[in-house]
């Protein structure tokens, strides 16, 4: 009821007031107009700062389209500095009242380019306006035949973004209208209140209806604080006639409504007295007054607006005074609808519909904008009139897109008929072009590349005869080359097969001789390593942290420790801090160490194993190229997967001792079943998949109890499992390095060989020296009485020399000696063409005379010496520890047995084999510094000297039916035969040098026979003793050695001494020698 009461009054005062300051409010508040060019005037004047106020208080809506674009150009101005406008008077100017023209150079207009960034700049602007500027620059742009395609399109569509941007914010604004006005019927007052206040602060600009629905709602607000204002008591609420039940708010709320409400009819009746409406600024003064009391500002202004009224002298005067406002206000909605309908009439004429449509619907928003103030009639054709615009547009639209499809079907099927003549053209150009490079690569004999260009061609132009003429000349040539090729490539193989024989002849001293290529191969096979080898970054950190550095450190804090690392290595470091802090070691806790040419990387440990707790002790790992500092907890976390090739060390290293024998009673024995000495049956084993499993266990225990803590393992925080030979290992980055270090040591111990070189040399010395003279002599004619006189000595034949046990077969003469009596002759079979070892004397001469004295002369003179040297030297080369042999043969079969069959009459042989030859069998083991070689010696050595025959016979009684034989036995016969051989057999174990030579065994047999024969006497007679004595020496010397020579083979070291630097660096190595791959 106060409300409707203070409402009366205000309506009452309304036109006294109305009337009073119609006149003032005339001149005091200038139009739209006058204001732009009172702001035109101050930019040509050069007053940026008052010409930007004074234009950006204009109001667009109250400007004609001319006006608003001078407007808009001249906000750019103030923006960009220049002047490019002038104040030519405006509609609301007489011509009496018109600037004199000002004569300045008007600058170039701006690019659509320039057009288009300055709109963009406006629609990303805050302020509401200036999107609304925005909006109609892009219109602009859209319109404008001197953009560019591009520059339209952009604008066509930042003006459709921007436009949802604002009819969004419009759209949610009016929701939350809706969803106050929902709590305000609900009886929630306060949640209604929020939301309008939140709705004013959101700054969206509202249409005249939407903020009029707004006055409504608080003013329905008010009158609701206001009936429970005057409600008598709490307890007696009073109730309400065809309103819902709703809750009654306190008083503080209601007073605190109220003066909210308040206090916005007062800012509304300012903004209406700055309008020079002041009968509708003291009503807004008055509701503010009612709603709040204590409202000073309202107080004092409401007698200003009343004085204002009250000197007005006509009521009529107010009357007409809101009637010319009424008149203005349709007069500037039917303005706003007229240019956005002639906006549409010129976009359409330039047949840009969507723009044209655009306008029609900003048209329809201007008349729904202003129906309150437009007459219903009007507001009906206007509406229509809009209506039927835009049906007409619609209609035009879809017969100019009509038009453009047929047009453009027109032109697509022109265009398709020409594209097919100009297809065939090109299609035609290509295939001559393709057949003149085929007859090039034809002619460069690249017939490959010249029959894929034919068939290009032959794809393109199937029927074409000259692409298949083409295509036989180039057959043909391409099988006469190749055929030629072929033939070369052939006697070059042919070649090349003849230098690789004569290649594999080359012997080769070396134990081990390494391919040319090894550098190369060695750098692929680093290259592709799997399995847990560091990465090129870790050992390149590793190589920096062990090298030799000294420190003093006396009291300092561990972070300036460790930079001193830093510096000195030039590694990476990263400590975890808060790991450390946790276990009470910070940045500042002290160290003190002096050391000097110690690696950083023993310093470093050094340095944490002294501040480390027995709970969690310090450690450091490098990963990824870093120097990880943390505690063991902390490291051990972080575990990864790495995959460990361990097939090598799966490989069982046999011990081959079925070395066979050369014992001829054991052959002999094995007549029967006889035993081939290529059987392997002790290298066979069916355990190999168990030992195999053990094997994989033992490595597996071995990593375990070697790397890292027992307690990783046991806890699980690190795992190992075998899968087909592969070591699958989870844990942390220092126990990887240590396994794999591991198993490279396991390894390296593997790969130690040893190649052991046996000789066993003979060396034969004899010496024979042989001198006799055989004189004898017959007297004939001694009378009748007597018979002749015969004096003969045979010391010659005494003194045949004969030789020892060890003396060759050969070397003493065995020819007898008899009378001779043929001419005096003389030979020396030592030069004769037979050799040394002919078993013919140096030299002999006989003499004879016949008569009545018969005189025979024999001389015999023989000196020599002969010196061989036999050497068998086996070599064979074994791991360590392992046992292995080498047998070099001559298998000689024989018959040892003869049984007869009595059934037969036969002899049924039985042949057995015996060997001579060498047999090397050996252990070794390499002692712990790698220095000496302890080897297990079985050497033999077997030559043949002699098999005899000996002659069986034997009587057989054959079983036969017949009697011609009256079943008499028959005589067999049969030659058994009886090698004889010699054999030296070795056993023993011995530790040798490596490299070095040990005499491991041997024998030395000497024989020595000295024969002196002559006549008593007379051989002792000075002189003539030589006539009447012969003497004869034979010495022989035999010496057997068995020598023996080890030689360690560690792979590293032979590849290092080969390849130096290979292992540290295969790229770097390769590069040295400009032998990269």
């Amino acid at each position: 009821m106060l409300r409707r009461r203070s409402l009366v009054l205000a309506v009452t005062f309304i036109p006294f007031l109305w009337f009073g300051n119609s006149a003032p409010a005339q001149d005091d508040f200038p139009t739209a107009a006058e204001l732009l060019q009172q702001g035109v005037q101050q930019l040509e004047a050069g007053d940026a700062d008052a010409a930007r106020e004074t234009l950006g208080s204009v109001d667009r809506m109250q400007l004609s389209r001319d006006d608003r674009q001078l407007l808009d150009q001249a906000l750019r101005d103030v923006e960009t500095g220049q002047v490019t406008v002038s104040s030519t008077p405006t509609q609301e100017q007489t011509a009496d009242e018109q600037p004199e023209p000002v004569e300045e150079a008007q600058p170039a207009p701006p690019t659509p380019e320039q057009l288009l960034a300055q709109a963009d700049e406006d629609a990303l602007a805050s302020d509401e306006a200036r999107q609304r500027q925005a909006l109609d620059a892009y219109v602009e742009l859209m319109n404008n035949e001197e953009a560019s395609l591009d520059v339209r399109s952009l604008a066509a569509a930042r003006h459709a973004q921007l436009r949802r941007k604002l009819n969004a914010d419009l759209t949610a604004a009016r929701r939350s209208l809706d969803m106050a006005a929902q709590d305000i019927r609900e009886g929630r007052i306060a949640d209604g209140q929020r939301k309008l206040d939140d709705l004013d602060a959101s700054g969206v600009d509202l249409t005249w209806f939407d903020r009029h629905r707004m006055d409504a709602l608080r003013a329905e607000i008010a009158s609701v604080e206001v009936a429970a204002a005057e409600q008598p008591t709490p307890d007696m609420p009073a109730p309400i006639v065809d309103q819902p039940q709703t809750e009654t708010p306190s008083n503080d709320l209601i007073q605190q409504a109220r003066k909210i409400l308040s206090q916005e009819k007062f800012a509304e009746g300012q903004q209406a007295q700055r309008e020079g409406q002041l009968a509708l600024a003291a009503r807004l003064y008055e509701e503010a007054i009612v709603l709040d009391p204590s409202n000073v500002e309202a107080q004092q202004a409401l007698p200003a607006v009343t004085a204002a009224l009250a000197s007005d002298q006509s009521q009529q005067q107010a009357l007409s005074r809101d009637a010319e406002y009424r008149r203005l206000r349709v007069e500037q909605a039917i303005a706003g609808y007229d240019q956005n309908i002639n906006e549409a009439n010129s976009a359409a004429a330039s047949l840009n519909y969507a723009a044209a449509l655009d306008a029609v619907g900003r048209a329809q928003q201007e008349l729904d904008r202003n129906r309150t103030w437009i007459p219903p009639s009007q507001l009906k054709d206007l509406r229509q009139e809009a209506t039927d615009m835009q049906a007409a547009l619609l209609a035009q639209r879809a017969r100019h897109e009509a038009e453009l499809i047929a047009q453009t079907e027109a032109k697509r099927q022109r265009e398709q008929e020409l594209d097919r003549l100009r297809e065939l053209e090109t299609l035609r150009k290509q295939v001559d072009e393709l057949l003149i490079r085929a007859h090039e690569l034809n002619a460069s004999q690249n017939y490959d590349e010249a029959l894929k260009v034919v068939d290009q061609a032959q794809f393109i132009q199937p029927n074409s005869i000259p692409a298949e003429l083409l295509r036989s000349i180039i057959v043909n040539n391409r099988v006469l080359v190749k055929s030629r090729t072929y033939d070369r490539r052939r006697r070059e193989a042919m070649l090349n097969l003849s230098l690789e024989a004569r290649e594999r002849m080359i012997p080769s001293s070396e134990p081990m001789v390494y391919p040319e290529d090894w550098p190369q191969i060695t750098q692929r096979r680093l290259d592709n390593l799997p399995g847990g080898g560091d990465t090129e970054a870790t050992r390149e950190t590793l190589e920096q942290i062990r090298k030799q550095i000294s420190v003093t450190f006396d009291q300092n804090t561990l972070e300036s420790v460790i930079d001193a690392l830093v510096l000195q290595t030039g590694a990476n470091f990263f400590v975890n801090w808060p790991a450390l802090e946790a276990i009470g070691i910070d940045r500042d806790s002290l160290v003190s160490l002096n050391l000097t040419n110690v690696s950083a990387e023993r310093v470093l440990a050094l340095v944490l194993q002294q501040l480390s707790t027995d709970f969690d002790p310090l450690t450091f790992s490098v990963i990824d190229g870093v120097v990880n500092i943390s505690t063991e907890l902390d490291l051990r976390s972080q575990s990864v997967i790495r995959v460990y090739d361990i097939r090598d060390l799966l490989v069982q290293i046999p011990n081959f001792t079925g070395a066979p024998d050369f014992d001829l009673a054991q052959a002999l024995e094995s007549a029967d079943g006889g035993s081939s000495v290529f059987s392997e049956g002790d290298e066979e084993n069916d355990d190999d998949e168990q030992l195999r499993e053990e094997a994989i266990e033992d490595i597996i225990t071995l990593v375990q109890e070697s790397v890292g803590n027992a307690d990783e393992w046991l806890n699980l925080e690190s795992t190992v499992q075998e899968l087909n030979g592969q070591l699958i290992i989870r844990t942390s980055y220092e126990n990887h390095r240590q396994a794999a270090k591991l198993l490279d040591d396991i390894r390296e111990a593997r790969s130690s060989q040893i190649t052991v070189e046996a000789r066993l040399m003979l060396v034969n010395e004899d010496f024979l020296e042989d001198i006799g003279i055989d004189l004898d002599f017959r007297i004939n004619n001694l009378g009748s009485n007597y018979t002749s006189l015969s004096v003969a000595q045979d010391s010659a034949t005494v003194a045949q020399p004969v030789g020892s046990d060890i003396t060759p077969s050969g070397f003493v003469p065995s020819r007898t000696l008899g009378d001779i009596f043929t001419p005096i002759s003389g030979t020396n079979p030592a030069i004769s063409p037979t050799g040394f070892a002919s078993t013919s004397r140096a030299l002999e001469m006989g003499v004879a005379y016949i008569d009545d004295l018969e005189v025979n002369l024999l001389v015999r003179a023989t000196q020599s010496h002969r010196r061989s040297i036999t050497l068998t030297a086996p070599h064979v080369t074994f791991a360590n520890g392992q046992r292995a042999y080498i047998y070099v043969a001559r298998q000689v079969s024989f018959i040892s047995d003869l049984d007869v069959v009595s059934d037969a009459a036969a002899l049924d042989p039985t042949v057995d084999v015996f060997s001579t030859g060498v047999i090397l069998d050996v252990e070794g083991t390499i002692s712990a510094d790698r220095r000496y070689v302890t080897l297990t010696l079985r050497p033999s050595l077997s030559s043949l000297i002699d098999i005899r025959q000996i002659e069986f016979v034997g009587t057989a009684q054959p079983n036969t039916n017949n009697n011609d034989d009256n079943n008499n036995d028959i005589l067999v016969s049969g030659t058994q035969e009886l090698p004889e051989l010699e054999v030296t057999q070795i056993r023993a174990t011995v530790s040798i040098p490596d490299r070095g030579t040990l005499l491991v065994g041997g024998q030395r047999l000497i024989g020595e026979t000295e024969i002196e024969s002559g006549v008593p006497v007379l051989s002792k007679i000075p002189v003539i003793k030589r006539l009447f004595s012969n003497t004869s020496t034979v010495k022989d010397e035999r010496t057997l050695l068995v020598l023996v020579k080890p030689t360690i083979i560690i792979l590293n070291e032979e590849e290092e001494l080969r390849f130096p630097g290979l292992l540290q660096d295969p790229d770097l190595f390769n590069e040295g020698r400009g032998q990269g791959f």
